[in-house]
């Protein structure tokens, strides 16, 4: 009996991501003209095996149950939009948009040798495969949708941070939260941001002035010596009271916008940049 090599796995979602961004780096222009298409060019792959009706109801109830599978373990929304889907609803509801013909979604010879080994028709099998993957719950996909939503917000806070090198700057104990500050903010956890805002200053601040004081009487003491002043002290103040806020409850979790906690980040990294630019002058 002959015996087939077995196929190779098939790449993941991230795999498949980061071949798009190896892609989208080297040519921008190209990647942009090939997604922007018609989508009578990928819209109807398959359609001769599931009708774009059917193709549709699996996409959007597949998208659904995902939805309410991260709802329920996280309680993130991902309700993102389907740019894509809403074309596919419009060549149902015109069908004379739909002018060209695609053929199946897996090349017939694959397609073949899997009919045979199942004892269907090449139809059939490929119906049901097209039917199968559609239908599968894609969490990964409403995950990425859920920040795809946020990139463009993100990339401009980010570019809006001043160039200050904080490697070269903070001591190796406050990496960790620093780093931790940036990510949580990146993610949208803007509550945590603001905790460890205050959080951050309040290590920083131990180790400028030798102490194991709280974060309040820290700024006092820092005020006193001199270490903040000017514009920085009603910084310091701001994040304390928005760490206090937060933690306690007089600041929901939910009203704290993006802009809010990227101000309160741009102050926490000045106030953190200037407390060991000091003691590098000093030590000079």
């Amino acid at each position: 009996m002959e015996t087939r090599e077995p196929m190779p796995p098939f790449p993941t979602l991230a795999d498949m991501l980061h071949t798009f961004l190896d892609l989208y780096e080297k040519d921008r222009v190209g990647v942009s003209v090939a997604l922007e298409s018609s989508p009578d060019y990928w819209l109807p792959e398959g359609m001769e095996y599931v009708s774009l009706r059917d193709q549709l109801k699996l996409i959007l109830e597949a998208s659904r149950r995902s939805q309410m599978e991260i709802r329920r373990k996280t309680l993130i929304e991902t309700n993102s939009s389907f740019p894509r889907q809403r074309q596919l609803r419009e060549l149902i509801d015109d069908p004379s948009k739909l002018k060209y013909y695609v053929g199946s979604t897996k090349p017939l010879e694959i397609a073949r040798i899997f009919a045979e080994e199942q004892g269907v028709s090449v139809e059939q099998f490929i119906a049901d495969d097209i039917r199968e993957e559609l239908a599968k719950e894609k969490v990964d996909v409403e995950l990425l949708r859920f920040f795809a939503d946020r990139l463009g917000s993100l990339v401009d806070a980010i570019d809006k941070l001043d160039e200050t090198d904080f490697s070269l700057l903070v001591p190796e104990f406050l990496v960790a939260p620093f780093r931790e500050l940036h990510v949580n903010a990146v993610l949208g956890n803007y509550g945590t941001a603001l905790i460890l805002c205050g959080a951050l200053l309040e290590k920083a601040l131990q180790d400028i002035l030798l102490s194991d004081e709280q974060l309040n009487l820290l700024i006092t003491q820092a005020k006193t010596k001199g270490f903040i002043r000017n514009h920085n002290l009603k910084f310091a103040d701001r994040i304390r009271d928005d760490r206090n806020g937060v933690v306690h409850g007089s600041i929901p979790f939910g009203a704290i916008s993006s802009d809010y906690a990227w101000d309160t980040i741009t102050w926490t990294r000045k106030l953190i940049s200037s407390l060991y630019q000091q003691r590098k002058n000093q030590e000079k």
